[in-house]
């Protein structure tokens, strides 16, 4: 009995070794020396191919080892990258990351591209995402063939801004080409206002970085160029008024913001007018008190010398050395008269109020970051038969679900239409590279040696994969990826027929996932554990979904039991739930790490549960239960226990896709 090394752990021990090495790189800014293999590498690049053996001559002396400079990968990168080459294993870390990616970019690796951009993405967070980005090194946002990944990143800024510019210790440490990229987003889900003081205390801190005093020309030095992107549009005329106390902005950047946005002016205060704080200057006889029973109610609140009803200065006022030049407080008493009389007509005239309001508050963000119900778009992926009376009842009582409830855009696509007309808009080449690399390598972190026979087993089932895949998206042309991407959120269900091609079916829905986009799958046969009914592909096999596929339960009518995350947002107005007729739902007792389970029934198996795989990808939400009931197709006006358990059943469903849609 012989031991046999696998193939892959002979040629690991080839990497940089000079013994059998036909060619030398010089990587690297240190020009560390690398030896390789012309054949290794032109098996997987078509760029080193064409380097070596291609038509154009490539000086290789006979008898010597052919030298070549790569100055602008470093040395550690390059070997990562080699031995994806020789063993198919790709060790990534959040430094290396970025030059492996750029790397294979360069070289024509495709697949070695694709497992860089997915780590990327389930790697990011809010709390390193700056830091993360910072290491790119600028070159991911002018790169072209990034520029999915950019878009990802994009969104995934854009709906956390709030808690990202919110960590001082990240955003007031990060390159300012980063800042003020972040700064240019036009979708930031954060009060403008909010921006303006997270950057004045970014320059707080830079000037203490610096031992410079903390004074405005010094911050402004440090974040004026970052100023630049803030919208004045969006500020309260309140908040804009704080803005030009700090003095961050010059005297003509106020001037123009108060034109263009018709603020009101800021008039200068001339200290030689004004009154000072003090009772022997007589500030209390004029400081806007009309009667003595005003007076003797500003006394009960402890302020009996203070100017209006503002409680701005302290007691010990009086005793202040010199009350002409201490201006703790500056009071025109004739302002303080016509702010109380403006107070008193503006509780008069509740419309005035409310218009003022809706000039003042509306405009706080840059638009409407949370989608109101009426914005949010749905589409419905099921195998009902629209031919069979009952199905075309329950489809349109499904779409009138959303719509009662304030979801107007909703369109419902049947998967098992023959009759759809062929479209070939869609192109799936980046797809195709996606999922050539997922059944060549596993994921990026999988370190296992798979030998290079499977590789290529693996390879050759990709031809009829791909045209599967291609025939399904020209047929169904609304399964197109720029054409999912108008919807906010997929719900996804089904009666008792299986899913035509489940495989290509949960490649779709993974890779809509991995766009940000919600997906809400609804039982029953969805997630059968049964292969001619379970979808299958990436979504399933990438662990995308929370729980794990059972089996069928059916004549037991289980009521909501154990609430795991109370006041979850899918529960809702939720009090009660039961499964009624039809009495079909799966067991489910068995969840996929990461996933968080919101409520369970009283048999204990799972009803509600979700997943996010990684933050930049959509919520996955599962629902174990039919999403309708026998009583949506009885004529029966009179309220039941039945009906009130299908209002339960369209909260639920509306909820969740509220959450998933991320309003």
């Amino acid at each position: 009995m012989y031991d046999v090394i696998p193939l892959t752990q002979r040629l690991k021990k080839q990497i940089n070794n000079e013994e059998f090495a036909d060619v030398c790189f010089f990587v690297g800014k240190e020009r560390k020396k690398i030896y390789g293999h012309k054949m290794i590498f032109s098996i997987y690049s078509d760029f080193w191919k064409n380097f070596f053996y291609g038509s154009v001559t490539f000086n290789d002396n006979k008898g010597e080892t052919p030298e070549i400079i790569i100055d602008d990968v470093p040395s550690s990168a390059f070997l990562i990258l080699m031995g994806f080459l020789y063993t198919t294993e790709l060790k990534l870390t959040q430094e290396s990351v970025w030059h492996v990616m750029y790397a294979s970019q360069k070289y024509l690796i495709k697949s070695v591209s694709n497992l860089c951009q997915r780590y990327i993405l389930e790697t990011i967070t809010v709390d390193n995402l700056l830091p993360f980005l910072a290491l790119s090194g600028g070159n991911l946002f002018t790169n072209m063939e990034f520029s999915s990944l950019v878009s990802k990143i994009v969104r995934f800024t854009e709906r956390n801004a709030s808690v990202i510019f919110g960590k001082p210790n990240v955003f007031n440490k990060a390159p300012e080409t980063l800042v003020k990229w972040c700064m240019n987003l036009s979708n930031l889900r954060i009060q403008e206002f909010e921006l303006f003081q997270r950057l004045k205390e970014r320059g707080i801190f830079l000037c203490k970085q610096n031992n410079q005093l903390e004074i405005n020309e010094n911050i402004r030095k440090h974040v004026s160029k970052c100023l630049s992107f803030l919208q004045f549009k969006y500020f309260t005329k309140k908040q804009f008024k704080m803005v030009t106390k700090s003095e961050l902005f010059t005297a003509n950047k106020i001037e123009y913001e108060q034109k263009n946005n018709n603020f009101p002016k800021i008039k200068k205060i001339n200290r030689d007018l004004d009154y000072s704080v003090g009772k022997e200057n007589g500030i209390e006889n004029k400081s806007g008190f009309r009667n003595e029973k005003e007076k003797e109610k500003e006394k009960e609140r402890g302020s009996d010398n203070k100017p209006g009803r503002h409680n701005r200065f302290n007691n010990q006022s009086t005793n202040l050395p010199n009350q002409k030049t201490t201006m703790i407080g500056i009071w025109n008493a004739k302002n303080i008269i016509k702010t109380n009389q403006y107070k008193k007509q503006i509780k008069k005239n509740k419309k005035k109020i409310q218009s003022r309001n809706e000039q003042t508050t509306v405009k706080v963000q840059r638009f409407s970051r949370n989608k109101s119900l009426e914005k949010i778009s749905v589409l419905i992926l099921s195998t009902l038969e629209e031919d069979d009376q009952n199905s075309k009842a329950i489809i349109q009582n499904l779409k009138n679900i959303f719509i009662t409830r304030g979801i107007q855009n909703v369109r419902f696509q049947n998967l098992l239409d023959e009759n759809v007309q062929y479209n070939n808009e869609y192109d799936s080449n980046d797809n195709n590279e996606e999922k050539n690399n997922h059944n060549s390598n596993n994921e990026y972190h999988n370190n296992n040696n798979n030998n290079n026979n499977n590789n290529n087993n693996n390879n050759n089932n990709q031809n009829d994969s791909n045209k599967k895949d291609n025939e399904i998206k020209q047929k169904y042309s609304i399964l197109a990826k720029e054409n999912l991407s108008k919807f906010d959120c997929l719900f996804v269900f089904s009666g008792d027929n299986e899913f035509p091609f489940s495989d290509q079916f949960g490649d779709i829905l993974a890779e809509y996932v991995e766009d940000g986009g919600g997906l809400v799958i609804s039982t029953f046969t969805a997630l059968l554990d049964d292969l001619d009914y379970l979808i299958q592909g990436r979504i399933l096999n990438d662990n995308f979904l929370p729980v794990k596929p059972g089996k069928a339960i059916t004549n037991q009518k289980p009521k909501l039991g154990q609430i795991v995350i109370p006041n979850h947002p899918i529960l809702e107005n939720v009090k009660t739930y039961q499964i009624s007729d039809p009495p079909f739902y799966v067991e489910m007792d068995k969840v996929t790490q990461g996933s968080q389970i919101i409520a369970k029934f009283n048999d204990n198996n799972i009803f509600i549960a979700m997943k996010k795989k990684a933050q930049v990808y959509g919520p996955v939400v599962i629902l174990n239960m039919i999403p309708f009931s026998n009583t949506l197709l009885e004529q029966d006006s009179e309220e039941s226990f039945n009906e009130i358990i299908n209002q339960n059943t369209g909260r639920i469903i509306v909820n969740a896709v509220k959450f998933a849609s991320d309003i």
